[in-house]
């Protein structure tokens, strides 16, 4: 008998893409990070990364200052993180310590990093769809994140020619049956015109049928677009 479908919505679950355009908030408040799929910037001297939800949870590191994370999903005043140029590092933090990200600047501050990264262009719509055929028993089969990307904040131009390369990054995280779990990265490049107001849509396929192992299940830890 075959595995039911398994198909989940990022907009519910964990709507990983990126909107790293924040604008400083008035008055020396920092801007709670209230939107999945956005990027933030923690805003204390440090902040501790939780294995849970509750602060009683086991500590993972300790993140600086500045330490720039994409938030992947919410509860309550906590938000589920994905560190950025952190070694792949997921938790939780308490959202309130989180302000939103103006630029990519923030990234590395605070330990000693001074790489230059491209400016990260908003997603205005993800979905991730991971499923398994619907005869057979041969588990999941394909994986597919697809968004809606746009410029980076003051780049369009309706009176501008010409168009910016972007390239799309994701990674997955999967178990198979033998209760083995690993990670798989995966890209797509496409081009946005400058006078484009919609943006253009991309999609990122996981090779996942070149596993030989059966996936029993499979979500999307990290979604992330630039100029590139």
């Amino acid at each position: 008998m075959g595995r039911p479908v398994m198909a989940r919505r990022a907009g519910a679950l964990i709507g990983l893409a990126v909107l790293w355009a924040g604008l400083a908030l008035a008055g020396g408040g920092a801007a709670l990070a209230q939107q999945i799929g956005s990027y933030a910037a923690v805003d204390v001297r440090a902040l501790n990364l939780r294995a849970a939800p509750d602060p009683r949870a086991r500590v993972i590191r300790t993140l600086p200052r500045g330490t720039v994370v994409s938030i992947l999903d919410r509860r309550g005043g906590w938000a589920r993180i994905f560190v950025q140029d952190g070694g792949d590092v997921e938790g939780w933090l308490a959202a309130r310590f989180l302000r939103r990200s103006a630029h990519g600047g923030g990234a590395g501050q605070g330990h000693g990093h001074h790489h230059a990264r491209p400016a990260p262009l908003r997603v205005s719509k993800l979905d991730f769809d991971c499923r398994a055929p619907l005869f057979g028993d041969s588990g999941i089969r394909k994986c597919v994140a697809s968004a809606r990307v746009q410029l980076a904040h003051g780049a369009y131009d309706p009176a501008r020619a010409g168009s910016v390369p972007i390239v799309c990054r994701g990674q997955i995280s999967y178990r198979t049956r033998d209760g083995a779990s690993a990670r798989m990265f995966a890209y797509d490049r496409g081009s946005i015109a400058y006078d484009d107001r919609l943006g253009q849509s991309m999609r990122i396929n996981f090779d996942v049928r070149a596993i030989k192992a059966k996936i029993d299940s499979a979500h999307l830890t990290a979604f992330y677009c630039a100029q590139g």
